[in-house]
């Protein structure tokens, strides 16, 4: 057994080493946010990248999962490099936005598993690195960027930072600690910009579903601090700093192995297959989809009837 992956390890060297042009190693990044913390977080991050870009990588897109416009399994030839950054929601759901990069993810792996492997990983070549935001007082802290990140390895894709999990803050407190009730924090979010108030102490994710939040009194110190968002800046950060290193150097790193396990001690993880995920958060049909197909139709008609008239 030892021979043999050492010879597929070779066999991985020598075939990156072939697909892998000197050129700037191409950079995806995709995030997923309800309220809109995680997506300012990312943002910050890519405009610090690409300032302090040397030319060893580019940044070519930031997306939402749900404005992804190719297959996941196609990810592996048209980038080098996927940065993730997503927070969870409901019961340790996918952000709405980020759903169909997750469902993504899942339909390649049972694809892959139908296939048996023949081809081998379809995200083989590909580097990851993935944030996650959210609250540890939630049953399911951090399931989403947990689940992206195991997923993420089992397809092939190398993660070449270990995964940083930001804790939120949790709104300031209006009321006594006593009649603090257990469903999550309502966020208001203005619609216009999917942001969440501008507050640093009003960071706050609903990773956890109505009766899945931990016992208030087990509340970490400084969880309810205004102040307490200086933790998640920190961890963000990190991030930062260690993704910079990590993509200069990403053109020579692709054939190692990955830097750690997606999972630490203590980790837990909800995994659930496509119909559980679709029951809990059903895919959002856009209005312009819902009116494509009557208006195709109707200029169809239109045209058929012009024709007629003219023969």
């Amino acid at each position: 057994l030892g021979e043999e992956a050492e010879s597929r390890e070779q066999s991985d060297r020598g075939w990156l080493s072939q697909s892998m042009p000197d050129s700037p190693a191409r950079v995806l990044v995709v995030y997923g946010s309800e309220g809109g913390n995680a997506r300012r977080a990312i943002t910050k991050c890519v405009r610090a990248w690409e300032r302090e870009c040397d030319g060893s990588y580019a940044v070519e897109r930031v997306v939402a999962g749900c404005e992804l416009d190719c297959p996941v399994d196609e990810l592996a030839s048209r980038y080098e490099v996927l940065i993730v950054a997503t927070s969870s929601f409901g019961e340790g759901d996918p952000p709405e936005n980020y759903l169909p990069f997750l469902l993504g993810l899942l339909r390649a792996k049972e694809a892959a598993a139908r296939g048996g492997g023949g081809g081998g990983p379809p995200l083989r070549g590909l580097q990851h690195a993935v944030l996650g935001f959210g609250q540890s007082v939630f049953a399911t802290y951090q399931n989403c960027p947990r689940w992206t990140d195991k997923l993420l390895g089992e397809l092939g894709s190398r993660r070449f930072v270990r995964r940083v999990e930001a804790e939120e803050a949790l709104p300031p407190l209006r009321a006594p600690l006593a009649h603090v009730s257990p469903s999550p924090p309502q966020v208001e979010v203005d619609e216009a910009n999917d942001e969440a108030p501008a507050d640093e102490g009003g960071d706050y994710f609903g990773s956890g579903g109505a009766g899945s939040v931990r016992d208030v009194g087990a509340l970490p110190e400084g969880a309810l601090d205004p102040d307490a968002g200086l933790e998640r800046r920190r961890g963000v950060d990190r991030f930062r700093f260690e993704v910079q290193w990590a993509l200069t150097h990403a053109r020579d790193t692709a054939g190692e192995p990955p830097v750690c396990g997606w999972g630490s001690p203590g980790s837990e993880l909800t995994e659930r297959c496509e119909a559980e995920l679709l029951e809990a958060r059903p895919e959002v049909v856009r209005d312009s989809a819902l009116l494509a197909g009557p208006l195709l139709r109707l200029l169809l008609a239109g045209a058929a009837a012009a024709a007629a008239a003219a023969a």
